[in-house]
């Protein structure tokens, strides 16, 4: 209908995997240590969405709109050096998302709001076994949170842009062994190195030809550095920029992110207990492009 729209859409999964490994003693000899596993799973997933158009009054418009999803995909394979396999549960989820977006001052303001939850079952995360990294499924979490975004054209080749988010990612039921070897259960813990607070600015000066450039500042929140939630890494912002010049067929730009060169710490290594990728530091890139 005119201002209603309806999507649905449905998927059959059927993963067969099998996994077989090999160790060999180098030094002492002997037959070779071997494993096998195999899994099957069929399941369905799929999505039902609506979009109804609220209020319009000539290019002024305001939409609300809602959508489910149901998710499924087969967990990473561990290559780690493990003669014992042991393929994991596929990850799940089902996930739930509302919201208004709206185009106001002729076209000059766009804006859009979203609220949503998403619960999660098996997420594969690292770990470490004997002082080996490795993976595990990490029982059931939940993703909630609010988005929010606006985008103002000041001048017809001026545009500013405002991006906020509030993240909360906890685990629901995982239990890991503690620093003591004792099952200790993480319900109601932030997941490690996952902000609750992130937000943008952009300025972008962006004419169809000739010079053009960009101004960007990124904000990131705190991080849990580990799963207990017993120390946490500082926000941190970032400031990039970018010019360029528009030819009629050909594109010169010059960027430069994280100008201000800071290294916080943003994700946890898979290669051990403790140990984190640092943000990159400090880049320029220059690029040539073409159209044909």
């Amino acid at each position: 209908m005119p201002r209603l729209r309806l999507e649905l859409g449905g998927r059959l999964n059927h993963t067969r995997e099998t996994q077989d490994t090999g160790a060999q003693d180098l030094e002492g000899g002997g037959e070779p240590e071997t494993g096998h596993d195999a899994k099957t799973v069929t399941r369905g997933s799929g999505v039902a969405g609506v979009s109804w158009l609220a209020w319009q009054q000539a290019n002024d418009a305001v939409w609300a709109y809602a959508d489910y999803r149901n998710t499924y995909k087969p967990a990473a394979l561990d290559f780690g050096p493990d003669a014992e396999p042991e393929i994991l549960d596929p990850e799940t989820a089902k996930s739930y998302e509302a919201g208004l977006k709206g185009r106001q001052l002729g076209g000059l303001f766009d804006w859009e709001v979203n609220a949503f939850r998403m619960d999660f079952e098996n997420l594969v995360v690292a770990t470490t076994v004997d002082g080996l990294p490795a993976l595990v499924n990490a029982g059931a979490e939940r993703f909630q949170g609010v988005e929010i975004e606006a985008e103002v054209h000041f001048r017809p080749d001026w545009i500013g842009r405002l991006t906020y988010a509030y993240h909360d990612a906890k685990f629901e039921n995982f239990v890991q062994l503690g620093d003591d070897g004792e099952p200790e259960q993480l319900r109601g813990n932030r997941l490690e190195m996952s902000p609750r607070h992130l937000g943008g600015l952009e300025l972008l000066w962006a004419p169809k030809s000739g010079w053009y450039g960009a101004l960007l500042y990124q904000y990131v929140g705190d991080r849990a550095f580990n799963r207990e939630n017993t120390a946490f890494a500082a926000a941190y912002s970032t400031w990039g920029a970018a010019v360029g010049y528009r030819f009629p067929r050909w594109e010169l730009r010059l960027q430069g992110d994280n100008l201000n060169d800071t290294r916080p710490p943003i994700a946890e290594s898979e290669l051990g207990d403790s140990q984190f990728y640092l943000l990159p530091a400090r880049s320029l890139r220059l690029t040539l492009a073409t159209r044909f």
